[in-house]
Protein backbone atom coordinates (compact mmCIF):
# COMPACT_ATOMS: atom_id res chain seq x y z
CA UNK A 1 0.00 0.00 0.00
CA UNK A 2 1.16 3.45 -0.72
CA UNK A 3 2.68 5.08 1.79
CA UNK A 4 0.98 8.76 1.26
CA UNK A 5 -2.73 6.77 1.41
CA UNK A 6 -1.81 5.29 5.18
CA UNK A 7 -0.17 8.88 6.31
CA UNK A 8 -3.80 10.54 7.01
CA UNK A 9 -5.12 7.42 9.26
CA UNK A 10 -2.00 7.68 11.10
CA UNK A 11 -2.44 11.11 12.09
CA UNK A 12 -6.18 11.18 12.74
CA UNK A 13 -5.14 8.05 15.20
CA UNK A 14 -2.52 10.42 16.86
CA UNK A 15 -4.57 13.10 17.71
CA UNK A 16 -7.78 11.03 18.31
CA UNK A 17 -5.58 9.76 21.41
CA UNK A 18 -4.03 12.40 22.52
CA UNK A 19 -0.29 11.69 21.27
CA UNK A 20 2.01 13.50 19.24
CA UNK A 21 0.49 16.76 17.42
CA UNK A 22 -2.22 17.04 20.63
CA UNK A 23 -3.44 20.42 20.73
CA UNK A 24 -5.51 20.85 23.65
CA UNK A 25 -4.92 23.44 25.40
CA UNK A 26 -3.84 24.00 29.40
CA UNK A 27 -6.39 25.38 32.19
CA UNK A 28 -3.40 27.24 32.90
CA UNK A 29 0.53 27.55 32.20
CA UNK A 30 3.06 28.81 33.79
CA UNK A 31 6.70 28.59 32.00
CA UNK A 32 7.11 25.35 31.69
CA UNK A 33 4.66 24.21 33.85
CA UNK A 34 0.70 22.80 32.42
CA UNK A 35 -2.33 22.93 34.26
CA UNK A 36 -5.22 20.80 32.82
CA UNK A 37 -8.37 18.64 34.05
CA UNK A 38 -8.91 21.29 37.20
CA UNK A 39 -11.87 20.21 38.98
CA UNK A 40 -13.21 20.52 42.59
CA UNK A 41 -15.74 18.62 43.34
CA UNK A 42 -18.89 19.86 45.31
CA UNK A 43 -18.20 18.87 48.80
CA UNK A 44 -20.37 16.20 50.72
CA UNK A 45 -19.87 17.93 53.98
CA UNK A 46 -19.73 21.74 54.08
CA UNK A 47 -16.39 22.27 55.79
CA UNK A 48 -14.29 20.15 53.35
CA UNK A 49 -13.29 20.10 49.59
CA UNK A 50 -10.30 19.01 47.59
CA UNK A 51 -9.03 19.95 44.56
CA UNK A 52 -7.67 17.77 41.51
CA UNK A 53 -5.77 17.96 38.25
CA UNK A 54 -3.32 16.74 35.97
CA UNK A 55 0.24 18.48 36.15
CA UNK A 56 3.08 18.77 33.27
CA UNK A 57 6.74 20.17 33.23
CA UNK A 58 7.85 20.10 29.48
CA UNK A 59 10.57 21.48 31.03
CA UNK A 60 14.16 20.03 31.04
CA UNK A 61 14.60 21.16 34.79
CA UNK A 62 12.11 19.56 37.83
CA UNK A 63 9.52 21.53 40.06
CA UNK A 64 7.91 20.76 43.16
CA UNK A 65 4.74 22.13 43.70
CA UNK A 66 5.27 23.78 47.67
CA UNK A 67 1.66 25.26 48.71
CA UNK A 68 -1.80 25.77 47.71
CA UNK A 69 -3.83 28.47 48.81
CA UNK A 70 -7.19 29.68 48.59
CA UNK A 71 -9.40 32.59 49.92
CA UNK A 72 -12.22 29.66 50.32
CA UNK A 73 -10.53 28.01 53.47
CA UNK A 74 -7.16 25.79 54.26
CA UNK A 75 -5.27 24.54 51.88
CA UNK A 76 -3.03 21.41 52.11
CA UNK A 77 -1.44 18.85 49.99
CA UNK A 78 -2.14 15.32 50.69
CA UNK A 79 -1.44 11.75 49.78
CA UNK A 80 -3.11 8.32 50.02
CA UNK A 81 -1.06 6.36 52.02
CA UNK A 82 -2.56 2.02 52.68
CA UNK A 83 -0.60 0.20 55.36
CA UNK A 84 -1.95 -3.19 56.48
CA UNK A 85 -5.10 -2.87 54.00
CA UNK A 86 -5.94 0.50 55.67
CA UNK A 87 -5.96 3.69 53.38
CA UNK A 88 -5.62 7.18 54.85
CA UNK A 89 -5.09 10.40 53.88
CA UNK A 90 -1.30 11.78 54.60
CA UNK A 91 -0.24 15.41 54.53
CA UNK A 92 2.79 16.07 52.43
CA UNK A 93 5.14 19.44 52.27
CA UNK A 94 5.77 19.13 48.76
CA UNK A 95 5.09 17.42 45.58
CA UNK A 96 7.73 16.20 43.27
CA UNK A 97 6.95 17.50 39.40
CA UNK A 98 10.17 15.60 37.46
CA UNK A 99 11.18 17.24 34.07
CA UNK A 100 9.53 16.02 31.20
CA UNK A 101 7.05 14.49 33.36
CA UNK A 102 3.15 14.59 34.59
CA UNK A 103 1.76 14.20 37.82
CA UNK A 104 -1.99 13.70 38.44
CA UNK A 105 -3.84 14.84 41.65
CA UNK A 106 -6.61 12.49 41.72
CA UNK A 107 -8.95 10.90 44.34
CA UNK A 108 -6.62 8.04 46.55
CA UNK A 109 -3.37 9.45 45.40
CA UNK A 110 -1.83 13.06 45.57
CA UNK A 111 -4.29 16.21 45.83
CA UNK A 112 -5.19 19.39 47.56
CA UNK A 113 -7.27 18.84 51.03
CA UNK A 114 -9.26 22.18 52.00
CA UNK A 115 -10.42 22.34 55.46
CA UNK A 116 -12.64 24.89 57.22
CA UNK A 117 -14.77 26.12 54.24
CA UNK A 118 -15.93 29.71 54.39
CA UNK A 119 -18.60 29.21 51.34
CA UNK A 120 -20.09 26.04 50.54
CA UNK A 121 -18.92 25.10 47.06
CA UNK A 122 -22.06 24.54 44.54
CA UNK A 123 -22.10 23.02 40.80
CA UNK A 124 -21.42 25.99 38.50
CA UNK A 125 -19.18 28.12 40.95
CA UNK A 126 -15.35 28.47 40.53
CA UNK A 127 -12.94 28.22 43.35
CA UNK A 128 -9.93 30.23 43.10
CA UNK A 129 -6.70 28.81 43.70
CA UNK A 130 -2.51 29.94 44.05
CA UNK A 131 -0.59 27.20 43.34
CA UNK A 132 3.03 27.89 44.37
CA UNK A 133 6.11 26.35 43.00
CA UNK A 134 9.65 26.21 44.33
CA UNK A 135 10.73 27.10 41.17
CA UNK A 136 8.04 28.77 38.61
CA UNK A 137 6.75 30.66 41.24
CA UNK A 138 3.03 31.33 42.01
CA UNK A 139 0.21 30.38 39.19
CA UNK A 140 -3.37 31.71 40.14
CA UNK A 141 -6.13 29.02 39.11
CA UNK A 142 -9.94 28.97 39.00
CA UNK A 143 -11.30 25.07 39.32
CA UNK A 144 -15.01 24.75 38.23
CA UNK A 145 -16.59 23.15 40.66
CA UNK A 146 -18.73 19.84 39.38
CA UNK A 147 -20.15 16.88 40.43
CA UNK A 148 -17.40 14.37 42.05
CA UNK A 149 -18.43 12.09 39.11
CA UNK A 150 -17.94 14.40 36.81
CA UNK A 151 -14.66 15.69 37.71
CA UNK A 152 -13.01 11.53 38.30
CA UNK A 153 -14.26 11.10 35.30
CA UNK A 154 -12.68 13.94 33.32
CA UNK A 155 -9.51 12.74 35.12
CA UNK A 156 -9.63 9.37 33.65
CA UNK A 157 -10.31 10.79 29.90
CA UNK A 158 -7.29 13.12 30.94
CA UNK A 159 -4.14 13.93 29.52
CA UNK A 160 -2.64 16.50 27.74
Amino acid sequence: MNGNRIAPFVVVALLACGGAGSTRAPDAALGDLQIFDLGAPAPAAPDVGALYFTLVNAGAEPDTLVAVTTPDGTAMLHTVVTEDGLSRMQHVMRIPIPANDTVRLRPGGYHVMVSSLRRRWVVGDSVQFTLVFAGAGPLDVAAPVRTYTDVVEQLERAGP
